[in-house]
């Protein structure tokens, strides 16, 4: 959907109310709880059928799903099909593995030091039931399940199907594609060969972690026809765009506090903080505060350098 407002068009509407809606989803402390910076599902200790309970998860499945399209990226703080970044390179010893390959004396320290750590696993005992691919694709739903949640029958759940049919949005009635169907039929696709592990880790990589990462994406058009003096201003206007880009926390000036665009305690909460600037920045350009999926991307700014006439003088 675009909307318009007399100054304005585009589709921040829509998905501020999708973001303000996961932020609201995962403050219910009955199903969701933290893990670091992510919040994960928490599902009820026995498998238990509680209607009112399944109609919430479906509706949390629908939810992150139209996040996913209308966004592109994970509906943080949320996890997406309950896998992270973090979780992802936790699994990487055993997901890395071709599932019909040999595990090589080089891989062997990791894997053995991850089935330890997570699993509580000797590796000879999963050699002993790794004998083929089968054997391999057989023991990673447990070891995902493991790591996630500390429980190996977790995709058994009956909360956890709640969520994945809420997930699962079929594109058009006549098509028999849905959303889980296209994340592992990539291979399948015009797209560049990526596994669904590899797409759920990159749409939750999407953060800044700082200013560079959008300071070398700038490019500032030149003014064409510009004298030395002006030809100097703009030069000046990109290095005090970047510097501002490179600026802790709200800028301190007058008219910023006079406005009371933002209140005391949020002007104070923020001012050490080394990426609002450039969050903010992008939340003007792109209407979301996380980088651009895909690495093609760039942000053309043009310097605005006018002349003021007063009386017979121009002053720029």
């Amino acid at each position: 959907q675009v909307y318009s407002l007399p100054n304005a068009t585009g589709r921040g509407v829509e998905r501020s109310v999708l973001i303000r809606a996961v932020a609201l989803m995962v403050e219910d402390y009955h199903f969701w709880a933290d893990r670091g910076e992510y919040k994960i599902p928490s599902f009820l200790p026995v498998n238990a059928s509680v209607s009112v309970r399944l109609w919430r998860w479906k509706a949390f499945g629908t939810l992150c799903a139209l996040y996913v399209l209308h966004l592109g990226s994970g509906p943080l703080p949320a996890t997406m099909a309950f896998l992270d970044r973090d979780a992802a390179w936790t699994l990487h010893p055993w997901i890395s593995l071709s599932p019909s390959g040999p595990i090589t004396d080089t891989l062997k320290p990791a894997l053995s030091q991850f089935l330890i750590n997570q699993l509580s696993m000797q590796l000879s005992t999963v050699l002993a039931a790794r004998v083929d691919e089968a054997g391999h694709n057989a023991l990673t739903p447990g070891f995902t399940a493991q790591v996630l949640f500390g429980n190996k029958d977790l995709w058994n759940h009956v909360e956890h199907a709640a969520f994945r049919e809420g997930f699962d949005l079929r594109f058009k009635p006549t098509q028999h594609h849905s959303m889980i169907q296209v994340f592992y039929s990539v291979d399948s696709l015009d797209l560049d060969p990526m596994s669904p592990l590899s797409i759920v880790a990159a749409m939750y990589d999407r953060q800044i972690k700082g200013p560079d990462q959008i300071i070398t994406r700038l490019e500032v058009s030149p003014s064409t026809g510009l004298d030395r003096e002006l030809q100097c201003f703009q030069r000046l206007f990109e290095l005090r765009l970047a510097r501002y880009l490179r600026g802790m926390g709200h800028p301190r000036t007058r008219d910023l506090v006079q406005s009371q665009l933002i209140s005391d305690a949020q002007f104070l909460k923020a001012q050490n903080d080394p990426i609002l600037r450039c969050q903010l920045f992008l939340m003007a350009l792109t209407e979301k505060d996380t980088l651009p999926v895909g690495n093609n991307w760039s942000i053309e700014v043009r310097s605005l350098l006018f002349y003021i006439e007063v009386g017979s003088n121009c002053d720029v």
